[in-house]
């Protein structure tokens, strides 16, 4: 019995090192684009190719049209986020210093096609 207990805290203790330690994993890599510009990633939780980071408006985007999946907003600015070129379609909009991990949670997931940067 008491082997059986000492494996099952084992095992929590270590899913819970692993849970804690994927966390700031996310975070560093939303910051691979610098202070003020915004970034779009190829996959949820700013994972895969950094299809873009600058800080001015890009329409159509290329590469990564319609295979965005996260993005960052690191300017004092809002950015809009269209799904189709020339700002057009819907969109999805990023307050200044804000990001989105997973588009699927927007349902806007492979969908970004032009970006626009609100005037100061």
């Amino acid at each position: 019995m008491k082997r059986k207990l000492t494996a099952s805290l084992l095992a929590l203790v270590t899913s819970t090192t692993l849970m804690v330690a994927a966390a700031p994993a996310a975070q560093a890599a939303s910051t691979r684009c610098g202070s003020g510009m915004w970034a779009v990633f190829d996959h949820a939780n700013f994972g895969g190719d950094m299809f873009f980071c600058t800080n001015v408006n890009v329409t159509p985007i290329h590469p990564g049209n319609d295979r965005t999946s996260s993005i960052v907003n690191r300017m004092n600015r809002r950015v809009s986020f269209f799904e189709h070129a020339g700002f057009t379609g819907g969109l999805v909009y990023l307050d200044a210093s804000s990001q989105i991990s997973d588009l699927r949670t927007r349902s806007f997931n492979d969908r970004i096609s032009s970006v626009r940067v609100a005037a100061r």
